[in-house]
């Protein structure tokens, strides 16, 4: 009895605090893709998921620990029938993140070659988001700053963006002094820092799973015996 509750106690603490790292994660990752979520619209939107199934999975937890404290069976049963619901659901979560993680440097690849294209375009919008994915990520281009002159051949400057300390006109002739800006491309600076958010969410998103299961096994087995005390009586 009291090993079964010891089992419970800490896999409902061990959700509960994979269940805040990742509602943090969510928030934070969400919060980060905001301005591109155009763009990469599932790396906006499956941190909010996973970050959705990390707080039912704390208010499970702490209704679970608060049960088996006040020893009622029905709402055990209950609360543990909720945390398999919410396993499902990380799994779902975790399923998603590792479908998105599979494609997501080809995916960044395709989507700054498009940003780049249309920079000059009459679009103000695109010009913002690549104006600003250069600067979050320290970056220039897709491959490299010279992406630019791909543009115009004529051309030896690039987007102010690409400076290390942005400033009007700071890019003017930089792609023959190479000294103020950053030199590295976006794709591949982008994607890795894209494949780190998915692969953030999966690890927690699984490990909210197994612990929501682990309860919910201690949580049946600890309604159990709790019912065969009160037919013992």
């Amino acid at each position: 009895m009291q090993g079964i509750r010891a089992g419970c106690i800490t896999s409902a603490v061990l959700t509960i605090l994979a269940g805040i790292i990742i509602v943090i994660a969510g928030a934070s990752i969400s919060s980060k893709n905001t301005p591109y979520r155009d763009y990469w619209p599932e790396l906006y939107s499956l941190p909010i998921y996973a970050a959705v199934v990390g707080g039912l999975a704390i208010i499970l937890s702490a209704g679970l620990l608060y049960v088996i404290t006040r020893q009622f069976p029905a709402l055990t049963t209950v609360v543990s029938i909720g945390l398999i619901v919410v396993a499902i659901l990380a799994l779902i979560s975790g399923a998603l993140d590792i479908a998105g993680r599979a494609h997501i440097r080809s995916r960044t690849l395709n989507t700054t070659k498009y940003l780049v294209s249309n920079f000059y375009a009459n679009n103000s919008d695109t010009q913002e988001v690549y104006n600003r994915l250069q600067q979050t990520y320290k970056c220039c281009g897709i491959i490299d700053a010279f992406d630019w002159s791909k543009l115009d051949p004529t051309t030896s400057s690039v987007p102010d963006s690409c400076c290390i300390k942005m400033s009007p006109g700071c890019g003017y002739n930089q792609l023959v002094q190479q000294n103020h800006i950053y030199l590295s491309g976006c794709a591949e600076i982008v994607g890795n820092a894209y494949s780190l958010h998915y692969a953030t969410l999966i690890v927690f998103s699984f490990l909210v799973m197994v612990f929501c299961i682990t309860e919910a096994i201690t949580g049946f087995l600890f309604e159990s015996h709790i019912r065969q005390r009160y037919e013992l009586m």
